[in-house]
């Protein structure tokens, strides 16, 4: 079921283990199975994870050892799958078995099958070697009851013929019965006694035999003539003699004699073969089994070197009666070319001795792939002991026992890591994949073996070798980590001639048996040219075994030629080397088109002299001419336009349609063509009440002109769309205290209702004598005399030497400011509107300038002679100045709670001190007995000229606060912590103000700076006399400013008083600062 938690609680009523297992399990991999120990699923965990899912159906039986288990099978609602199959049952309980007996396993759960079975030498007393039993569904054993395991019994002690037993240890298994043979009897080994045991399957071992005493006959000696010197052949004191045939040598004594007991003097000798004590040398090729001993008449195999063959004998070899091998066969090259496996297409055979390779030919390279894999040729033999080099070898262990069916192995001598190490020869550039490694066996017992091994390979011992490194560089160091047969593959294959293995580190000594896997690389992988660089081809390259090829997209051919499509190759280069323009078989040119006519009273729009596959040319008429047919033709793929030059005829343009919904009427010359020729005029008349042509220059015709748009043609009737709209009346003009009704448009017929606000009440009425203002036929709204009677705002003053504007102080008008004394100018020109519902009825200066604020309400964190807090007034001669402090502020207490919306700050400048803040910090509270609330963020104060201290900045509040205490804190400043400054605001309000302004007036403010008069134009030139230095008279420049006042005057440099003596040039400075 889909989108599903299934709960399966399984119970052994018992209380004992109960157990469960999958038969079937298919489950998407979206929902899972999970199995706990207990009755919830806080329960031990039976299953691994988040539970089973998927199709495997799981190996493990799930016990649950609390009696209970929890099955949870959880699904989602996008997937589902067949499900899922179980078994469950009670476990059995613990088997108890008899003394003795041993069990395959422990498990009780169900469908286990536990074998039990007796120690060596032992069975169950039911006679039986082994019980087995199975935990049946339902918790009970098939077997239940398992007996004690007891000594196998062999029967009593058997009696022989011609003796007897002297006694056992007893008739059960490991037990001995001793025998002794009668007076004038003998065993055959000479023993008084002889014993035999009681085997563990029950039966008692081959009893012995007593003979009578005489020597026993003697055996045949093969390849002897046995001659009786003395005695009848067996009795005592008969003398054998024994001489070897031709071809045997004798081993023992050659005379022996029968003994009062019974027994030869010594064993016959035997005649054994003759050794050949010397294998014959055989040039690249061996004796196999060279290290067997041969004997004469044994034969021995010859086997040639891997790429040698047998010639002029047989392989088969025979020790002769000289102790020397007869006629041995010589080994000659095989020439593997003349039959050669390398593939034709891709490699060229090439002949070595002993071996051959395939040489890749040109467009192909090296792969490691080739078939089939198998051993190189050391256990074999195919590498001879002439091409194994090794760096040393301990004695006894020669590097010609390297080899992995070797019985010894090679030993080297070095104790430092590297230092030892074995050189292969492999003939012939060979593919190596992997080695093998064992053991060494040693003379004292112990197990020496190579634990880590670094591979080097080169295809020319002149050539420094390469080290089988990791794809970072670092050598790859093979590990061997136990004394057994050890098979390393070389996780990439490599091919080389010769091939190097050191040892880097061992066990007990550095010693080892090898053998080494590959085989040899047939053939060679086709380079795909195409890869890099594209073949060096223009556009496609086509690879092909052993080369390539370029071909071109379509539209395109191949330049194969000077002339080809047009296209030639530049003096400078061939056309054959790589960066040329055009090269040869490589550049794709694009195809030619045949050469094209200007049509009649038109021109191509070309400077082309050839044409190739993708050029557009365009065509164009001639003025007053349009285009029949296709502006522009397009040389295709096939070297062919893809359509003919078109016509150029004389232009006309489609004429205006009437519109009869508009009353609108075109009106030409020819009524019975709807095409006007080009320069004449249709001429355009409304003829619908309330509708009328729009007020253009152009609105009453229209001339066929050419006059190209988006959209339309070239000659047509320009203009815009003509009509006859209804006379549209604007957006009506608003009247204070007045609310409009809806309207659909502007426009002739459409009318809104006209009402008033709250406080406000409606007077007069249209020229239908009602308050519905109509949109009329002349384009004019019907208001007649309507209008709303009621408050107006206050008269909002004006500023300091300034004058105010106005024409009424009703919802919805402005007033306007201006500065009367010259120079001056508003801070913000802008006009200030009477509003409904503001925060102020007017916005005004809260009382420093005035002196409404006494000084006793304006204090400091410090303050500097003549500049103390009370200055602060922005009227005040010099201004408040505190002292050099981390953070300084001036603060003021209003008297009562104001809606502060403005404030304005300037700097001081005096004779004596220059200052302005640069940044300025607000606090605020209603109560003293608040905490001051901060104005975030800062205020930044900029000047339009540098040094200009006096300038007024007006800091306006995008929402008013309400305060009694101010604080203004100077966070930075220019020179010195000083400011004066203003509030501008109102009371706050009992009651909310209906009507009043959204700011206040704007301050008037000095925008010329002071001048100079009698200011030299000049350098004044200070002479020399026939008396000395002359004088020269200067009048010291005045400055004067338009405020009437000059608040600071510098002259730099300070030192420069007149009358005043010189004899050097000197730049004289005269600054003034107006407040």
């Amino acid at each position: 079921p889909s989108n599903q938690e299934c709960l399966l609680r399984i119970h052994n009523p018992s209380g004992s283990a109960l157990s469960l297992k999958f038969d079937y399990f298919n489950v998407h991999p979206s929902d899972s199975v999970q199995v706990f120990d207990g009755t919830s699923t806080s329960g031990l965990r039976l299953h691994p994870g988040s539970g089973f899912s998927g199709s495997a159906v799981p190996k493990i039986t799930l016990t649950a050892s609390s009696g209970t288990m929890l099955v949870r099978f959880t699904t989602d609602a996008l997937h589902n799958s067949k499900g899922w199959h179980a078994e469950y049952s009670a476990d059995c309980p613990v088997l108890r078995s008899g003394e003795g007996a041993l069990a395959s396993n422990r498990d009780t759960a169900f469908g286990t099958v536990v074998v039990f079975t007796c120690p060596i030498g032992q069975e169950f007393a039911t006679g039986t070697s082994k019980i087995t039993t199975e935990c049946l569904p339902g918790g009970n054993w098939s077997v239940s009851y398992i007996p004690r395991c007891q000594e196998v019994y062999c029967g009593p002690v058997p009696q022989i013929d011609n003796g007897f037993s002297i006694g056992s240890s007893n008739v059960t298994y490991r037990g001995e019965a001793l025998y002794q043979c009668y007076a004038g009897f003998a065993f055959p080994s000479a023993l008084p006694f002889e014993k035999v045991s009681c085997l563990a399957d029950g039966r008692w071992e081959r009893l012995p035999t007593c003979l009578a005493s005489q020597c026993p006959p003697l055996p045949e000696t093969a390849h002897a003539n046995s001659t009786i010197l003395n005695g009848g052949g067996r009795s005592y004191g008969t003398i054998v003699r024994f001489e070897c045939d031709p071809g045997y040598v004798r081993t023992g004594h050659p005379v022996i004699l029968c003994m009062s007991n019974g027994t030869w003097s010594s064993a016959p000798p035997t005649c054994s073969r003759a050794i050949c004590p010397k294998l014959p040398e055989i040039a690249n090729g061996f004796v196999i089994e060279a290290s067997q001993r041969y004997f004469f008449g044994d034969e021995a195999r010859v086997q040639c070197h891997k790429g040698f063959k047998l010639v002029g004998g047989s392989n088969i070899i025979r020790c002769g009666p000289e102790q020397t091998f007869l006629n041995p066969p010589k080994c000659e090259d095989i020439n593997e070319c003349a039959s050669s496996q390398c593939d034709q297409a891709s490699t060229e055979c090439i002949n070595t001795p002993g071996s051959f390779y395939c040489k890749c030919r040109s467009g192909f390279t090296t792969t490691m792939d080739c078939r089939p894999v198998g051993d190189l040729g050391l256990t074999s033999g195919g590498i001879p002991d002439e091409s194994v080099t090794v760096s040393s070898s301990e004695v006894g262990y020669p590097k010609e026992l390297i080899r992995l069916n070797s019985g010894v192995g090679w030993c080297g001598t070095n104790i430092e890591p590297g230092f030892n190490w074995v050189l292969l020869d492999l003939k012939a550039p060979t593919i190596v994949r992997g080695f093998r490694t064992q053991s060494v066996q040693r003379t004292d017992g112990s197990l020496a073996f190579t634990s880590a091994v670094r591979i080097q390979y080169t295809n020319n011992l002149t050539d420094v070798m390469k080290d089988y490194t990791n794809p970072d560089g670092t050598p790859v160091e093979f590990r061997i980590l136990e004394p057994t047969l050890s098979v390393l593959n070389l996780p990439a294959p490599i091919e080389a001639q010769y091939i190097k293995f050191k040892i880097q580190d061992y066990n007990v000594a550095p010693c080892l048996r090898l053998e080494v896997m590959g085989c040899t690389r047939l053939e060679c992988s086709d380079i795909n040219e195409c890869a890099t660089n594209n073949g060096g081809c223009d556009q496609k390259c086509i690879n092909s075994p052993g080369s390539y090829g370029c071909v071109c997209n379509v539209g395109y051919e191949l330049f194969s030629s000077n002339g080809t499509a047009g296209f030639n190759v530049d003096k400078a280069e061939t056309g054959e080397k790589d960066g040329d323009i055009f090269q040869y078989n490589k550049t794709c040119v694009p195809v030619m088109c045949p050469p094209l006519e200007a049509p009649e009273n038109g021109i191509i729009l070309t400077t082309q002299e050839s044409y190739h596959f993708g050029d557009l040319v365009s065509f164009h008429c001639h003025f007053g001419f349009v285009m029949a047919g296709s502006a522009s033709l397009l040389c295709t793929s096939g070297g062919v336009w893809n359509g003919s030059v078109p016509e150029c005829q004389y232009a006309k343009c489609v004429s205006l349609p009437d519109d009869v919904e508009e009353g609108l009427s075109v009106l030409r010359s020819d009524r019975e063509s709807v095409l006007v020729p080009f320069r004449e005029n249709v001429t355009l008349k409304c003829s619908s009440n309330g509708r009328q042509l729009r007020g253009t220059a152009t609105s009453s015709f229209r001339q066929c002109v050419y006059d190209p748009k988006p959209g339309f043609p070239e000659y047509w009737l320009s203009g815009s769309s003509p009509g006859c709209p209804r006379a549209d009346c604007g957006l009506p003009v608003p009247t204070p205290g007045a609310e409009y009704g809806n309207y659909v448009d502007t426009r002739y017929q459409s009318s809104f209702f006209f009402g008033c606000q709250d406080t406000f009440k409606l007077a007069g009425q249209t020229d239908r004598n009602d308050n519905v203002v109509r949109c009329q036929a002349s384009g004019v709204w019907d208001f007649g005399d309507l209008r709303c009677e009621g408050p107006v705002c206050q008269d909002p003053g004006r500023p300091v030497d300034g004058y105010q504007f106005a024409t009424s102080y009703e919802q919805g008008s402005e007033v306007q400011f201006g500065c009367s004394k010259p120079g001056y100018i508003l801070i913000n020109p802008r006009p200030i509107t009477c509003i409904r519902e503001p925060e102020c009825k007017v916005v005004k200066p809260l009382g420093l300038a005035s002196g409404r604020i006494p000084d006793s309400a304006i204090n400091a964190t410090s303050e500097r002679p003549n500049y103390e807090a009370r200055n602060i007034r922005l009227n005040s001669v010099t201004g408040w100045c505190g002292k050099q402090e981390a953070f300084t502020y001036v603060s003021v207490d209003l008297g009562q709670v104001y809606r502060v919306k403005a404030i304005l700050v300037k700097g001081v400048v005096t004779n004596d001190i220059v200052g302005r803040p640069t940044e300025i910090r607000f606090f605020y509270k209603q109560a003293e007995s608040e905490n001051y609330v901060v104005y975030f963020p800062n205020f930044n104060l900029t000047m339009r000229d540098p040094g200009n201290y006096g300038e007024l900045a007006m800091i306006t509040l995008p929402k008013y606060v309400q305060a009694r205490f101010v604080i203004l804190g100077i966070v930075s400043y220019m020179d010195n912590a000083c400011l004066k400054f203003e509030l501008m605001g109102c009371e706050e309000p009992a009651v909310e103000p209906l009507l009043g302004y959204d700011y206040g007036y704007s301050p008037c403010v000095d925008n010329e700076p002071p001048v100079f008069q009698n200011c030299p134009q000049q350098p004044i030139v200070v002479r020399k006399g026939p008396n000395g230095i002359q004088s020269v008279n200067l009048t010291e420049p005045v400055a004067i400013d338009n405020s009437g006042a000059i608040a600071r005057l510098e002259v730099k440099p300070q030192s420069f008083r007149t009358p005043l003596t010189t004899f050097k040039d000197m730049a004289v400075k005269y600054v003034a600062f107006d407040f």
